[in-house]
């Protein structure tokens, strides 16, 4: 589509910029409602994470970069883009909460903090998929896990091992990893 084509849809540019934003929110939104908060939660947000972060990844990664570069430039965007990111806080808090409730997490875990954290990475892994277009974000998601795991259990599992692999099994509950 032609840009002056785009413009009979939307009437300015932020209108097109919080089209983007308001589509994203609505795709979150659906994945965040498929979860089963019956099923164990690290399935889920290993599940979750890899709807995110692996595999074709790339072109939303790049959208979500072109939103954030137009939120540091325009306040208008920033006010559209900040609560999508509380949503997206709130709705991680809630699932950690369930968790901690349930013993899959630690105890003592912060569940608005640890959304926070988990945000932040994620946000970090964006910018990763969206710069290296022809990486496999397989290994950096599965670190990025490993790092949550180690912030929900207390335990620190972004160890070098002995046999060179690097793969990590997610338990079901926080528990010492295998070796």
């Amino acid at each position: 589509m032609s840009p002056g084509n785009i413009y009979r849809y939307f009437p300015s540019k932020n209108a097109i910029v919080a089209g983007m934003v308001e589509a994203d929110r609505d795709e979150a939104r659906r994945r965040f409602d498929r979860i089963d908060r019956t099923r164990p939660f690290w399935e889920q947000f290993r599940q979750l994470g890899e709807e995110y972060f692996v595999g074709d990844a790339h072109s939303r990664a790049v959208l979500c970069l072109e939103i954030w570069a137009e939120a540091t430039r325009n306040p208008e965007i920033d006010a559209i883009n900040r609560p999508f990111e509380a949503e997206i806080v709130d709705q991680l808090a809630e699932l950690l909460e369930n968790a901690r409730q349930r013993g899959e997490i630690a105890a003592d875990v912060d569940a608005v903090a640890a959304a926070h954290i988990i945000l932040t990475l994620t946000n970090g892994l964006y910018v990763s998929t969206g710069l290296h277009r022809d990486d496999d974000s397989r290994q950096t998601f599965q670190w990025a896990l490993q790092a949550v795991y180690g912030l929900l259990s207390g335990m620190p599992v972004l160890r070098k091992r002995a046999d060179d692999d690097t793969s990590f099994p997610i338990p079901s509950s926080p528990q010492e990893p295998s070796a």
